[in-house]
């Protein structure tokens, strides 16, 4: 209940800054109502008062005027797709009062506020996966092809979760590699056949994590969108 009504205040400031005709001093006086209330309740209790004292300054403002403003920060919002502000500027042209306007405005910044996040999620995965291909190719004990085994488990991983999986498996066959090379002070290399076993092995066992890592639903996406 504490994080529905947390959500509850976020959406609700959001809203109250979305509003065109409160001044900074009274969207300020609302979202502090916000913090203050109890229950979601109470919180929509404050966004309708705010709405309708939004709505009774409307005046001369038309629906053309209200249009206009709200394709400007639709333009300006920096993480959607150009077919999505496309899609949006679409429908506010047929939009039909200033009730519908404002509200495509609210759904326009929950998607930029989305995509930003898919985005940044994105990011971190490449930057997990760059990181962990940089480590796997400075391992001193593994065959290049097993170092390919590993980077190409890595590159088809859906989540940092599993790179990070395939990562230890390198590194604990490397450590094993190292302490058998020690003890036999022999070569490194295999032979091939042995190397087409050895990189079986390795595809199979990794294959078998990143399954169990899916089954165990690591990491959850987007758990309550």
């Amino acid at each position: 209940r504490a994080a529905e009504l947390a959500r509850a205040k976020a959406d609700a400031k959001t809203v109250i800054d979305s509003l065109p005709n409160l001044t900074a001093e009274e969207k300020a006086a609302f979202k502090a109502a916000v913090d203050a209330a109890t229950t979601i309740p109470a919180v929509q209790a404050v966004v309708d008062e705010a709405r309708a004292l939004n709505d009774s300054r409307n005046g001369d403002k038309t629906l053309d005027a209200a249009k206009a403003a709200a394709k400007e920060v639709i333009q300006g919002l920096g993480n959607l797709s150009e077919a999505d502000k496309a899609a949006l500027l679409d429908r506010l042209a047929v939009a039909a009062d200033l009730a519908a306007v404002s509200a495509l405005v609210e759904e326009a910044r929950r998607l930029d506020a989305q995509a930003a996040a898919a985005q940044a999620a994105a990011q971190a995965l490449a930057d997990a996966k760059k990181t962990a291909i940089d480590a796997i190719n400075q391992l001193p004990h593994l065959s290049a092809s097993e170092k390919q085994t590993y980077i190409n488990a890595i590159q088809s991983a859906q989540n940092v979760d599993a790179v990070l999986a395939v990562l230890e498996i390198a590194r604990a066959n490397a450590a094993t590699a190292q302490v058998k090379a020690a003890k036999v002070q022999a070569s490194s290399s295999l032979p091939a056949t042995g190397q087409a076993d050895s990189n079986a092995i390795l595809s199979l066992a990794i294959a078998m994590i990143l399954a169990s890592l899916a089954v165990l639903g690591l990491p959850r996406k987007e758990d309550n969108r």
